[in-house]
């Protein structure tokens, strides 16, 4: 039990020391958008918008036979990777 322990504890700080960094790049990123004039992130928020329109959707959420468990692009965002149980 003991062990598990220690092992628990290794695992927490592991992810507090990935995930925190992670959290607070996030907000600095808002607050600092927030800052922007209202104008700027509507623009922003409008070619995202036009962007996404001309996304054909050439997939469904069935693989083979059987609905897709899991998904992940490539590095370059060119290729996406889809497995099913």
């Amino acid at each position: 039990m003991e062990v598990a322990v220690k092992q628990l504890k290794i695992i927490c700080k592991y992810n507090a020391e990935y995930s925190l960094p992670k959290a607070r790049a996030r907000l600095e990123k808002s607050r600092t958008e927030q800052e922007l004039p209202e104008a700027t992130n509507n623009g922003k928020i409008q070619e995202i918008i036009r962007r996404m329109q001309t996304v054909n959707i050439s997939s469904s959420q069935i693989g083979e036979s059987r609905p897709i468990s899991y998904r992940t692009f490539s590095t370059s965002s060119e290729y996406i990777l889809t497995a099913s149980w």
